[in-house]
């Protein structure tokens, strides 16, 4: 039984990454020229997925730590999952494709956090690390969050110095990056 378990969570904790890759290829355009932000994603979401299969297959886990895991694995779909449902037909372009969308998103997550889709593999992430605390994988999971900001603020150098400049400042203005900024109206 303790095997079965432990099977069921190394699934539950790949999950999220699995389907970053499956749902974003159907989510995201790709320019024929620049593709690094694809190959990059890709390459951070099976580190991630390494990680949880190295270290769950072959090292103890502490249950509450393995529960608190699985909790990050779980909002990290739903909020990719609502960010999916709110970009859906939107002309989004996959991490440093240096391409301009056709206006600024402020519905659904946006309305919170400007990049809600790198705050849900941000948070897939902590996942990893809450779940195996070890010097590699956090270090595993620091790199890749640290791709993740670079990505977001590439994507916001780039929507700046567009013609979605101004709108983008003003959206900026309002919402927070990663963290939500709730406030009293």
């Amino acid at each position: 039984m303790a095997t079965a378990l432990r099977l069921a969570f190394i699934f539950w904790m790949v999950c999220p990454f699995l389907y970053f890759m499956t749902a974003g290829a159907n989510i995201f355009t790709v320019p024929k020229l620049r593709d690094n932000g694809a190959m990059l994603g890709q390459i951070s979401f099976i580190s991630g997925m390494l990680c949880v299969f190295v270290m769950g297959l072959f090292h103890g886990l502490l249950l509450p730590l393995a529960l608190c895991g699985c909790i990050f694995a779980l909002c990290s779909v739903l909020l990719y999952e609502w960010s999916r449902r709110t970009a859906v037909d939107r002309s989004f372009y996959i991490g440093l494709a240096g391409e301009v969308p056709p206006a600024v998103c402020g519905a659904g997550p946006y309305r919170y956090v400007r990049h809600p889709f790198y705050l849900s593999y941000m948070v897939a992430f902590l996942g990893v690390a809450v779940a195996f605390p070890s010097l590699v994988v956090s270090g595993v999971c620091l790199l890749n969050i640290g791709l993740l900001v670079y990505m977001a603020m590439d994507d916001e150098r780039v929507l700046l110095g567009s013609t979605l400049g101004a709108d983008y400042r003003a959206y900026r203005a309002r919402v927070a990056m990663f963290v939500p900024r709730f406030r009293r109206r």
